[in-house]
């Protein structure tokens, strides 16, 4: 699953495809439970990929489903620690 991040947009899109179906929040349990470090991991891409032109329609589908909108649950802490270390990262980039 970890390759669906560095594929594309495509692939982007299946994946957002595949988290609004009916076992989406399976999916994304499973996709943080095999993913290492996923805020970094999500950084990592959204570097790779300049932002917005696939990974944050993804970002976008993950804050959109339970499992990832809600602070309380694992998932949800990563993206908001994605959110702190994209924030850190855009102002040191802006410093240069």
């Amino acid at each position: 699953m970890k390759s669906l991040l560095y594929s594309g947009f495509d692939a982007a899109k299946e994946f957002s495809k595949l988290l609004k179906g009916e076992t989406g929040g399976h999916l994304l349990r499973l996709y943080f439970n095999s993913s290492p470090d996923l805020p970094v991991e999500l950084l990592e891409a959204w570097k790779l990929r300049r932002g917005l032109s696939c990974i944050f329609p993804l970002i976008k589908m993950i804050l959109n489903h339970p499992e990832g909108i809600s602070r309380s649950t694992e998932i949800g802490r990563a993206i908001d620690e994605f959110c702190g270390l994209l924030e850190k990262n855009s102002m040191t980039f802006a410093q240069y």
